[in-house]
């Protein structure tokens, strides 16, 4: 299970006899090749969804009257049918829901969500997809690149909400998770030197101009409430491992909001750094860092001033942006994570876990 979990590449061959029924549905197609790819793509779009429609309901059904979440024992509850979201369109499962035991409206939990990782009413396709586009672009951009791959994107609402969603709770585990991503990725040999970066740059906010108050009267569409535009300075730490010719090799990049400060990124960065200081500590005979000074060798802010670019200006201070908090933090967090390269097995950490709390009762 954990191997399927952790995306392991498998080779599908398609049976021929598969092929030969696919083609057999595709042979009343007429026109262009063009036209006759997009009914394959649809088609095929339209296989996946109804799977998935089916394999959820099955796997539904699965649940007994009680289950285990995290040690704490949750009877069934209600039954109800749901709409999820997936890569090909959306489909409609009927699930229950189970509430905890011994507690007087006590919190709920839906067991098929947990064991199918569905976050967010999304399948783990899609939710990854999501995060991965929330990480490098506007998602009115996400959703114009999904309908031009022929995939079925939700509202940009939904794929707002998400974003920031799932965003925030990989912030929460990411220093819990961080030490054994890094420990399972190679420790590049031809490593000589080290440098270590923070700096800071300008980000947009949206400022309100009055705090939001619950509303006590019926709904009335009125105009938004004014906002100010102030530049704050967000946060960037990098750590950059150099080859003897003082060539990057690679760069791991942090992030932090205004708001949040640098501590957070201190202590990451600290930690990030100390397993290369072991690595070189072991590895001393090859290192000779007044040589390095002497050749010129990189003792420069490059990879950080890069850092504040790529992760900060390409993203957050397009024309006509400005950022809420409650944006800004989860895909600035996303952002950094992508760019270093460590956001599918951070995602895949949060779907582990997500698995772990379910056990039969």
């Amino acid at each position: 299970m954990e191997a399927i979990r952790n995306e392991a590449t498998v080779k599908v061959e398609c049976p021929g006899e598969l092929l030969e029924r696919f083609a057999e549905a595709l042979a009343g197609v007429e026109g262009v090749f063009e036209a006759r790819e997009a009914t394959a793509l649809a088609l095929g779009n339209e296989l996946v969804r109804q799977w998935i429609e089916r394999d959820l309901r099955a796997l539904a059904q699965r649940f007994g009257d009680e289950v285990s979440v995290d040690g704490l024992r949750y009877r069934r509850h209600a039954e109800g049918t749901r709409q999820y979201h997936t890569l090909c369109g959306p489909v409609e499962v009927r699930r229950a829901s189970y509430r905890q035991v011994g507690v007087h409206n006590g919190p709920t939990v839906v067991p098929l969500e947990l064991r199918a990782g569905l976050r967010e009413n999304a399948t783990p396709a899609l939710a990854f997809s999501v995060v991965q586009g929330f990480a490098e672009r506007p998602l009115r951009h996400y959703q114009a690149e999904m309908a031009a791959a022929h995939r079925h994107a939700p509202s940009r609402s939904t794929l707002e909400r998400m974003g920031k969603r799932i965003g925030d709770a990989i912030q929460v585990i990411i220093t819990e998770v961080e030490p054994a991503i890094r420990n399972t990725e190679p420790m590049l040999r031809a490593g000589r030197s080290l440098s270590i970066g923070f700096d800071r740059t300008t980000v947009p906010m949206a400022e309100l101009a009055s705090t939001p108050t619950r509303r006590s009267r019926p709904y009335v569409r009125r105009a938004p409430s004014a906002v100010t535009v102030a530049y704050r300075m967000a946060y960037v730490g990098t750590v950059s491992l150099h080859d003897s010719e003082g060539t990057v090799l690679v760069t791991k990049r942090f992030a932090a909001t205004p708001l949040q400060g640098p501590d957070d990124i201190v202590d990451r960065v600290a930690n990030e750094v100390s397993r290369h200081v072991e690595y070189f500590r072991n590895h001393r005979h090859r290192m000779r860092y007044a040589t390095s000074l002497r050749r010129g060798y990189p003792i420069g802010s490059g990879p950080t001033e890069g850092a504040c670019k790529s992760v900060v200006t390409m993203r957050f201070k397009r024309s006509g942006q400005r950022w809420l908090e409650t944006g800004l933090a989860p895909c600035l967090s996303l952002r950094a994570l992508y760019l270093s390269e460590r956001l599918r097995p951070c995602f895949a950490k949060l779907q582990a876990a997500r698995f772990a709390t379910l056990a039969a009762a």
